[in-house]
C-alpha cells in the first residue's frame, strides 16, 4: 500500500514538472527576442550556457538575476552557485556573459577586497523584474485550479516534505 501511495506521489510531481515546461513562454535568444523551436534546437548546440532554458522561458544564465534583484546588498559567486546549483566554472561563464551583457557589475567586497561581491544593473533590475513576471504567469497558469487556502495548504505540505519550519503559507493570508 505504501509502495503504491509513494509512485502516485512521484507521479504527479512528474506530471507538475512537465507542466512547468509546457506552461513556459518561447526561449528567448541572447537579445531577449523569442526564437522558434528550429533556432532553439540549433543554438542549443552552438553554445551551451546562453541556450539552456529553464522553466520560466528565459536563459539558463538569467536565473542569476532574481536572486540577485532579491538581495539587495550583493552576491558572492558562492552564493548564488548554491542556490541554482551550477558549479563555480559554468557560474563564472554564465556571470561572465552577464557582466558582458551590461545586466551584473562586480565590485570588491567591503571585508574582502579579493573577493568580489555582484549587483545587478538598472538594465540588470530590468530584466530581473521582467523574469518575475514570467514566473508569476506561468505559475498562475499551472495553479489555476487551486483557490487561495489550497494554495496555502500546499504550500505548508511542501515546506514540511523539505523540512522547513516556516510559515510561509501563512504569510500567503496577507496577500
Amino acid at each position: 500500500m505504501s509502495e503504491s501511495i509513494n509512485l502516485m506521489i512521484l507521479d504527479r510531481f512528474r506530471h507538475v514538472e512537465r507542466m512547468l515546461r509546457v506552461a513556459a513562454p518561447p526561449c528567448e535568444d541572447r537579445s531577449g527576442s523569442p526564437r522558434s523551436a528550429d533556432t532553439e534546437k540549433n543554438s542549443r548546440q552552438s553554445s551551451q550556457n546562453d541556450k539552456i532554458c529553464t522553466a520560466q522561458g528565459v536563459l539558463k544564465r538569467d536565473a542569476v538575476l532574481p536572486f540577485l534583484l532579491c538581495n539587495k546588498r550583493g552576491m558572492k559567486q558562492k552564493e548564488i552557485a548554491d542556490e541554482i546549483r551550477v558549479s563555480p566554472s559554468t557560474l563564472s561563464e554564465m556571470i561572465n556573459r552577464l557582466v558582458e551583457d551590461g545586466y551584473v557589475e562586480r565590485k570588491a567586497d567591503e571585508d574582502d577586497r579579493r573577493a568580489k561581491t555582484l549587483f545587478l544593473t538598472e538594465e540588470g533590475k530590468k530584466r530581473a523584474e521582467y523574469m518575475l513576471t514570467q514566473i508569476t504567469l506561468v505559475v498562475d497558469r499551472l495553479f489555476v485550479n487551486l483557490d487561495k487556502d489550497e494554495k496555502c495548504q500546499l504550500i505548508r505540505l511542501l515546506d514540511k516534505l523539505v523540512g522547513n519550519d516556516s510559515n510561509a503559507a501563512d504569510e500567503g493570508d496577507n496577500v
